[in-house]
């Protein structure tokens, strides 16, 4: 048991050594966000994602899709009045944007995206491709 979690932490460091490498190399925010999204989706083998940008105040705007049909939510705004500063699963949000958003597209997770300036945005993240649930350490690690 304690080799398989060395495993996953030894995996997992080097993901996020890879990732940090394609962060550095470039000033194109759409590559970055491409890579972030797909690294994610494939080392979980997650089926869909999105990103929320926060284009001022509580507008946000989806700025990237993978896994659906991009001309149903590029560019959709919403108004998020109430800000999530942890990671949540969307079945246990109600009455927000992002819960319908989530619900919509058959999103399961969502992440905060934090700078120093405060929110930045979302990632929402669908099922896994196994149907099995986000683990803990699974959300943590998106995180």
């Amino acid at each position: 048991m304690q080799n398989a979690n060395i495993d996953r932490k030894t995996y997992e460091l080097t993901t996020l050594f890879e990732l940090s490498k394609v962060f550095n190399s470039t000033l194109d925010s759409s590559f970055v966000q491409d890579n972030l999204l797909l690294v994610i989706m494939g080392r979980m083998k997650i089926s869909r994602s999105l990103l929320l940008h926060n284009i001022g105040g509580s507008i946000y705007q989806v700025v990237n899709v993978k896994g659906l049909h991009r001309h149903k939510v590029y560019n959709r705004k919403i108004e998020i009045l109430s800000k999530f500063d942890d990671p949540f699963r969307i079945a246990d949000v109600e009455d927000s944007p992002l819960s319908l958003l989530g619900n919509e597209l058959s999103m399961v997770v969502g992440i905060p995206l934090m700078s120093i300036g405060g929110h930045t945005g979302y990632a929402l993240f669908g099922p896994k491709m196994d149907n099995s649930d986000f683990t803990d350490e699974e959300i943590e690690f998106i995180y």
